[in-house]
This record gives C-alpha cells, structure tokens and sequence, in this order.
C-alpha cells in the first residue's frame, strides 16, 4: 500500500507540477495578451483625448463661424438696402444731368442767339448810318 500511495503522490506532484507549469504558461500568455491590449486601450484613449479636443475647437470655430455669417448676412442685407437706395439716387441724378443737358442746350442755343443778336444790331446801326449818309444830299 505504500508503494501505491507513494505512486499516488507521485503522479499528484507531476499533476501539481503540470498544472503549476500550465498556469505559468497561461499568466504569461494572460499577461502578454493583457498588455497588447492595454497598449492598444491606451492608443485609443489618446486618440479619443485628441479627438475630444478637436471636436471642442471645431465646435468653437462652427460658433464663431455662425456668428461671423450671422455679421455678414445683416452686412449684405444693409448692402443691399444701401445699393437699393443709390440706384434710386442714380435715377434720379440721370434724370437731372439729362435736365441740365436741356439747360445746356437751351442756354448755348440762348448765347448762339445773343452773339448773332450783337451782331445783327451792330448791322443794323451800320446800315442806319450808311442810310443817312445818302439821305444827307
């Protein structure tokens, strides 16, 4: 019986040591598993922080962007009122430089007049002397 037993504790110790060795095998091949994973966690939460912080930046940039295109669609809108505006005022100066241009021309027409008057007054006092000097015997 003792032979048996001793054989019994023998294969228990080989078992023992076979597991032993097993669970060695598996906390190293746990752990290089584990830190491949826990180097690729990492990875990833870094990328997830920069994200993060690029999303918060855009979100600032889309908010000045909004407010910036808030500014210029009042600006075009103002613009627009202003361009609505000078093209009534250009009308209406068109209509007044066409108004002076009538002017102008009435007033050359007047002047053209004026000197042919002169000079038709100055023939006619010529005339008028040149009539009494063959009047006068």
């Amino acid at each position: 019986m003792n032979v048996l037993l001793e054989d019994i504790r023998s294969q228990n110790r080989a078992v023992i040591e076979a597991v032993g060795s097993m669970r060695t095998e598996f906390l190293q091949l746990f752990e290089d598993r584990f830190n491949r994973v826990e180097e690729r966690l990492n990875l990833l939460e870094d990328a997830v922080r920069e994200n993060s912080r690029d999303i918060r930046k855009n979100s600032e940039d889309i908010r000045k962007n909004s407010e910036d295109i808030r500014k210029n669609s009042e600006d075009i809108r103002k613009n627009s009122e202003d361009i609505a505006r000078l093209f009534g005022e250009v009308a209406g100066l068109k209509a007044a430089v066409a108004e002076l241009r009538g002017e102008v021309r009435q007033l050359r027409h007047d002047f053209d007049q004026r000197d042919e008057r002169a000079r038709i007054d100055a023939l006619e006092q010529r005339v008028q002397r040149l009539e009494t000097q063959l009047r006068t015997p």
